[in-house]
């Protein structure tokens, strides 16, 4: 009887795993998404692609991105309620270039040998970035109006009392505003003055309201100085209050001031 035929095998090498191809490595987020993100949705987006590239890359610092990212805009817009509105607008491009900088020094390198995620990932981010955070900065500003400026008011400096508009600057706070706009609702003069506009400044210690009218007309010399008293009278806590009057052109027409 002849031997049985064996088939040949492949000894099992004891403690090794099966070979597996190793994975694609994954594309990334380019500088200039990062930068256009940052510009146009604020740098919640930008630090959000840069951790989603981290992540990729299995490298530490992802939830340290975020953070700094939503620090610099919680800073920008503190600084920015407190102070002039060109702060925000200075802000912009500083962050802009900073995402930029940061995103290339990070992933330049690493970008041609994997290639760069679709524009349409980056816009995703950006556009959902943008809805959250404008939901988040409306139901705040509902709930806590006093606490929290909308978003007119971070940009644009100036909060509506009535038809009326209060704007803020010059050394001027957004409380300065609001007390201005509390006096002038208290007074009631709201209600028979239409379309104020009234800008709100300090210059040292004292109050300004510089009363913006389209002519010097005894009428409308007569409203400014209306304004001044009611504000000095209703002010809280007091204070004495500069009415200074100025045409379209922003020409000083007069000026007074009243303590209460």
């Amino acid at each position: 009887m002849g031997a049985m035929a064996v088939e040949p095998t492949t000894p099992f090498a004891f403690g090794r795993s099966p070979a597996v191809s190793a994975p694609a490595p994954a594309p990334l987020f380019s500088p200039g998404q990062v930068a256009l993100a940052t510009l146009l949705a604020t740098p919640v987006a930008g630090a959000i692609l840069v951790a989603w590239n981290l992540r990729r890359q299995q490298r530490r610092g992802a939830l340290l991105a975020l953070a700094v990212g939503v620090g610099v805009i919680g800073l920008a817009l503190y600084v920015d309620a407190r102070g002039s509105a060109a702060v925000w607008w200075l802000a912009v491009p500083m962050w802009t270039v900073g995402a930029s900088l940061a995103s290339s020094a990070l992933f330049a390198s690493a970008l041609p040998l994997v290639g760069r995620r679709p524009m349409g990932a980056a816009w995703l981010v950006s556009l959902a970035t943008v809805g959250a955070l404008y939901g988040a900065g409306s139901l705040a500003s509902v709930l806590a109006p006093r606490a929290v400026p909308g978003f007119g008011e971070l940009l644009f400096h100036w909060i509506g009392v009535g038809p009326n508009h209060i704007r803020w600057g010059q050394g001027a706070s957004r409380e300065d505003a609001l007390r201005v706009g509390e006096a002038l609702e208290r007074s009631a003069i709201v209600r028979d003055q239409a379309r104020l506009r009234v800008d709100v400044a300090r210059e040292g210690d004292r109050l300004v309201l510089r009363i913006r009218l389209p002519d010097a007309s005894p009428e409308a010399m007569g409203v400014a100085r209306v304004v001044t008293r009611a504000v000095a009278e209703h002010l809280d806590p007091a204070e004495c209050v500069t009415g200074r009057v100025v045409d379209v052109a922003g020409r000083r027409l007069a000026e007074g001031t009243h303590c209460p």
